[in-house]
């Protein structure tokens, strides 16, 4: 990862979520997960046709990581790791594993997604 400009962000990561007595979720404990990595935009030629629904490629991010960030777990009721940035909230939408690749830049692909104000 030495090969490219490197960029800090701040991930905010969530426990697993409980119900209270009444049925309703609880957010779990929340804490921060800093990282360094390479932020890209989407822009992959025919890479960008493939984008969850709705979805533009501009709203989408490409970050290069040594750290393991999480998309949601939607059996364990956990949601995704979420960053700000340029003022705007982005979510993990999904994270490839390049760490077994046997070379020295062993890193995670993680795709961020722009999210929807609310």
């Amino acid at each position: 990862m030495s090969l490219t400009t490197q960029q800090t962000l701040t991930f905010t990561r969530y426990g697993e979520q409980t119900e209270d007595e009444y049925g309703f979720l609880v957010p779990g404990a929340q804490t921060s997960v800093e990282t360094k990595g390479s932020l890209q935009p989407f822009r992959l030629g025919k890479t960008s046709t493939v984008t969850p629904e709705g979805v533009k490629p501009q709203d989408l991010r490409i970050y290069y990581t040594k750290t393991l960030l999480n998309s949601s777990d939607v059996d364990n009721q956990i949601p995704a790791d979420t960053t700000t940035i340029g003022g705007e909230e982005f979510v993990v939408f999904d994270n490839g594993d390049w760490t077994t690749n046997l070379s020295t830049l062993k890193h995670y692909k993680v795709v961020l997604v722009r999210k929807e104000p609310s």
